[in-house]
């Protein structure tokens, strides 16, 4: 028996009906799945998966909180009247560790004789860890033993340096009062002012042209490790106003020396004073009354007043052709640097270790210390220059440059220059007024009168 036909209106239009809605539905995902794909000819090797394909830069916001970070540190330090085995107890190490790890230590410390206050820096590396698997003894500040275990369940040790990060920092200032204290009112290392008189120490004579007004301003490196700072780098480009007439000093990496902006160097053939710090207390004077015989007799060199023990300089690279006492002289060193010029430094309490005649030393070196041995009323360094066997005022003479850089560099340390120099800070300011500047030169004629 054949069943009826059904044509009923109302039962044809809802078959009809879900049979566009079941169309609608189809259509709607396939188009979604290719709105993930790249365009015909695009595809990337790795790209293909529909399953990882979505619109591009597209921010998902996670249903669920996001996992900890991989890891997490914890610092911790050695207490008074403690072990490092009972604080890598406290921390959850086994003693079967602790005894494998205070054996590793052997090679850079004692086990039992680090001090209170040791730091240790623990890493854990996985959130499931209940104690590290890896930390950092800070044996001393320039040493760090890195302690990892490794897959076999054996620990290693290491030494370790951390990354160091560079900054450059800027610093200016006025002398109102001393050079040094110019530079504690910035809020400067007393380190980086020592630098900046050696690099214009062939310039400026620190020692008696300094003046209330000078200014300085200079750009530095400074590194840190995990934060903290570490160590100075090099001063990268400085300037010194010496009574109006501005030096300028960039460093040329590749160098590691210092020249003006157009290339030439800063350096002269010698230092213009033996002793980093000190005050001239007789200059060079033909009729010079002298405090001991009572007469007029010449003083053909400078007098520096220092305390004894004071290290003294070679001003220039050379031989040594004298280190003995001498007479009234008391101890001297003569040094023969070429075949014009030779200096002379008198009345040391002692020579340095490594100087005897015939030995090299090099600009910079300390040769021996202040003191007051021969014919002297204090310590004091009498320091004499003499070219072609004749004396000459060392503060008076102007002496030879070291070599320019080369033609080939000097484009591209031009470039580097400007750089530097552009990024130097402004001048301080605590500038001199007019009133003041016209103060500092009545003072100056006052003491030539």
């Amino acid at each position: 028996m054949r069943h009826p036909r059904i044509t009923s209106p109302i039962i044809m239009a809802s078959f009809t009906a879900a049979a566009i809605l079941v169309g609608v539905l189809t259509v709607r995902q396939v188009t979604k799945f290719f709105d993930g794909l790249p365009p015909p000819g695009t595809l990337q090797e790795g790209a293909g998966d529909p399953a990882a394909a979505g619109p591009p830069r597209t921010a998902m916001n996670p249903l669920i909180p996001l996992a900890p970070p991989p890891h997490s540190i914890s610092e911790h330090v050695i207490a008074k009247n403690s072990t490092l085995a009972r604080t890598l107890q406290n921390l959850g190490f086994l003693a079967p560790e602790r005894a494998t790890i205070l054996s590793a230590l052997k090679p850079w410390a004692s086990p039992t004789r680090l001090i209170a206050g040791t730091q240790l820096k623990a890493y854990i590396l996985n959130a499931e860890d209940n104690y590290p698997k890896r930390f950092d003894l800070h044996l001393d500040k320039n040493t760090i033993v890195r302690f990892s275990k490794q897959s076999s369940g054996n620990w290693t040790a290491s030494n370790y340096e951390p990354p160091l990060e560079r900054r450059v920092a800027s610093y200016s200032g006025v002398v109102n009062g001393s050079l040094w204290n110019s530079a504690a009112g910035a809020g400067m290392d007393p380190q980086i002012i020592s630098r900046l008189t050696e690099i214009f120490g062939w310039q400026v004579d620190f020692h008696r042209e300094v003046q209330r007004g000078d200014r300085w301003r200079l750009t530095v490196e400074r590194f840190y490790s995990e934060g903290k700072p570490v160590r100075l780098g090099e001063i990268i480009a400085a300037e010194y106003d010496n009574d109006g007439n501005i030096n300028t000093a960039v460093l040329a990496p590749d160098e590691g020396q210092y020249y003006t902006p157009e290339g030439n160097s800063l350096r002269r053939m010698f230092l213009r004073s033996p002793l980093r710090f000190a005050r001239i207390t007789s200059g060079f004077n033909a009729h010079r009354f002298h405090p001991i015989l009572h007469i007029a007799k010449p003083h053909l060199g400078i007098d520096y007043g220092a305390a004894t023990g004071t290290p003294i300089m070679a001003v220039g690279a050379g031989t040594v052709a004298l280190a003995a006492y001498h007479g009234a002289s008391g101890n001297t060193v003569t040094l023969r640097h070429n075949s014009v010029y030779s200096t002379h430094y008198k009345h040391l309490s002692r020579f340095a270790a490594d100087v005897h005649p015939g030995s090299r030393v090099k600009m910079g070196q300390i040769i021996g210390y202040v003191g007051r041995t021969g014919l002297a009323t204090g310590p004091h360094l009498h320091f004499e220059l003499h070219a072609n066997g004749r004396y000459v005022d060392p503060s008076g003479i102007r002496l030879p440059t070291a070599d320019p850089l080369p033609t080939k560099q000097l484009a591209s340390f031009k470039a580097v220059a400007s750089k530097a120099l552009s990024e130097l800070p402004p001048w301080s300011a605590g500038l001199l007024t007019d009133a003041r500047r016209a103060s500092r030169h009545s003072d100056d004629e006052e003491k030539t009168q």
